[in-house]
């Protein structure tokens, strides 16, 4: 096992989702790695019989097997399990590939004699323009290009750790990309100027729910309809996206919860309507009254409203 995997950047993001040391997931993958070495497939990337509860058993921690998935190093069907790049790390070869790559690099260190072509003067050096003939051209080694992978694999670590804090540059992912140009497109509703940090993260949170994906598209037909998100409340307040990409805001929305909006209630009546009114019918009565008793029609001067 290289002296440099404590620090290799899948270690670290197995230590992170396993709550653990690097010292001892370096311990277990050295122990599983064993047991493929002795037992795997060489020829087909370590293939060997087994499955997630017979690594997380072996190793005994629970999840583990999942973080080895999640950073590349192991795959599995439905009856058997192998280890990508399998030869890279274990085998009979492995031992080989190692030996080589060391006697390479000390080759690379030690002063290289002149090489001269068929005819050519040996003090004359074949150089580019501004090279120093002391110094001659080599390709990079496996070595080389290994320690390039980890540095640029430390690099995108970091500047993944930086989106998550809220101090890096972040892009907007496809998917919140096609929900804030739905949302915009709703009258009504509070448009989204862009993509924060804080909706970037709510809708990887959500994303990662296939049922909040499913009923999401449900949720965006059914806003137009939802007349207390567009203003129809109490306090004409609309829903902006930031409310859309809370928890249980599109289960809401699809059962119906905010179709309705707050009715204003009517004021009441005080332009005295209702003393013209009695007024009205006190008359028809002394009118039918008075046509009772002599056929006469009473006149408007006759009747006092208290």
């Amino acid at each position: 096992m290289r002296p440099e995997l404590l620090h290799d950047p899948e270690v670290l993001m197995m230590c992170a989702e396993l709550d653990a040391s690097p010292e001892w997931v370096c311990g277990c993958l050295l122990r599983l790695w064993g047991m493929a070495d002795a037992h795997g497939n060489e020829e087909n990337n370590g293939r060997m019989v087994g499955n997630k509860a017979m690594i997380d058993k072996s190793i005994g921690r629970d999840g583990f097997a999942d973080s080895m998935v999640l950073v590349g190093w192991l795959l599995f069907d439905d009856k058997e399990m192998w280890f990508p790049n399998y030869a890279e790390h274990n085998g009979t070869t492995a031992k080989t590939r190692a030996t080589d790559a060391k006697r390479k690099e000390e080759s690379r260190n030690s002063p290289a004699p002149n090489k001269t072509e068929p005819g050519q003067n040996p003090d004359r050096t074949r150089t580019e323009p501004g090279q120093n003939k002391d110094k001659i051209r080599t390709e990079p080694g496996p070595e080389e290009i290994r320690l390039d992978k980890i540095r640029g694999d430390k690099i995108r670590l970091e500047e993944t750790r930086l989106i998550q804090e809220g101090e890096g540059k972040q892009t907007a992912p496809a998917g919140l990309r096609e929900l804030i140009e739905s949302w915009n497109a709703i009258t009504g509703l509070t448009p989204c100027r862009r993509a924060t940090a804080k909706r970037i993260k709510a809708y990887a949170t959500r994303s990662k729910d296939p049922e909040w994906l499913a009923e999401m598209a449900e949720a965006i037909e059914r806003l137009p309809r939802c007349k207390f998100l567009i203003g129809d409340n109490d306090r004409n307040w609309t829903a902006d996206i930031d409310f859309f990409l809370r928890p249980d805001t599109v289960t809401k929305i699809i059962e119906g919860k905010y179709d309705h909006g707050t009715q204003a209630k009517q004021p009441a009546n005080t332009s005295g309507t209702g003393h013209v009114n009695k007024r009205a019918d006190l008359w028809a009565e002394m009118s039918r009254a008075a046509e009772a008793r002599s056929g006469e029609t009473p006149s408007t001067k006759d009747i006092e409203i208290n």
